[in-house]
């Protein structure tokens, strides 16, 4: 086993523990009772309909986030190397083509965008 597949692994297994502690976060109006008597899938009131739609649609998102960061955290462990002779700081210079660069761009862009329409969601829930 080369070095690259153990990264590869070991970013896997951090990758799906932050899946199942998002789960536990997302999933808080199924995971923990909000009433002793009532159970929120008895009980399906509209609220509790609101409630677990936008647990699930979190989760889903944020599923999918995790899903383009081991896609880019994949890419850049099989793609790009440590090489202490170059600069940190000047990406464009110590990539080998244009083509690592367009796709580590691309995968930068799609987290930007993510984070940013996932924080105007939430910031639009908070004003309800």
């Amino acid at each position: 086993m080369n070095t690259n597949t153990k990264e590869i692994l070991i970013s896997y297994f951090f990758t799906i523990l932050e899946i199942y502690k998002v789960i536990m976060a997302c999933l808080l109006s199924i995971f923990i009772p909000q009433y002793f008597d009532s159970n929120i899938f008895y009980d399906i009131s509209n609220f509790n309909k609101f409630v677990i739609f936008f647990n699930f649609i979190t989760l889903i998102l944020f599923i999918y986030f995790y899903y383009v960061q081991q896609l880019r955290e994949t890419f850049f462990i099989n793609h790009l190397e440590i090489n202490k002779s170059k600069s940190y700081y000047s990406l464009k210079e110590n990539l080998k083509s244009n083509f690592i660069y367009n796709k580590v761009e691309y995968y930068n862009l799609k987290i930007y965008f993510f984070i940013k329409y996932y924080f105007i969601i939430y910031f639009n829930f908070l004003l309800f």
